[in-house]
């Protein structure tokens, strides 16, 4: 992303490949703004056909589910530059189609629940939070700080005045204060 912003769109390609290798998996989120942020880099490079391919990798690993909000704004991003840079062509023409046909998940906001927890809860959501705090801070993960946080969960979590709200957009946890 940094890349990008740069004007660097080769370097954030190679940039965006090597987090799609690090990335596991079961961090479809993340995975999928990964994805786009290369789609944006191979379309900053001339490449309008690669560049739509890629993007509907993230369309199809979130298949089935809710497009967060930063995923949304990505796929704006890329739907204004591919206006912008290849603005006839019929491959642009078949991404905005796509991107419409995607409408309801594309622009519907999630149902944003938060839910209030106390210390005797933490067994319930411990592993919610470190979940969550890995997937914010995935690229910061070798940090001391970062590999600490299951101790300061269990340290302040067990203490009895421990209040935690778990934010969760239609179910899936997104956020915890």
């Amino acid at each position: 992303m940094v890349r990008s912003r740069l004007d660097q769109p080769a370097q954030a390609e190679a940039a965006s490949h090597r987090a799609l290798s690090a990335l596991p998996a079961s961090f479809r989120r993340n995975r999928a703004m990964t994805i786009v942020d290369l789609a944006i880099a191979q379309l900053h490079q001339g490449d309008a056909e690669h560049a739509c391919a890629t993007s509907e990798e993230a369309f199809a690993l979130m298949s089935g589910s809710p497009l967060p909000g930063r995923l949304r704004v990505l796929l704006g991003d890329f739907y204004r530059d591919l206006f912008t840079l290849a603005p006839s062509t019929a491959v642009a023409r078949e991404w905005a189609d796509r991107y419409r046909s995607e409408e309801p998940r594309v622009t519907t906001a999630p149902v944003i629940d938060l839910r209030r927890y106390g210390h005797t809860d933490l067994p319930g959501i411990r592993q919610t939070l470190l979940d969550v705090h890995a997937d914010a801070y995935y690229e910061r993960r070798h940090e001391e700080f970062v590999q600490r946080f299951p101790w300061f969960v269990d340290h302040w979590g067990g203490r009895e005045g421990f209040a935690c709200v778990v934010a969760y957009a239609d179910g899936e946890p997104i956020g915890f204060t």
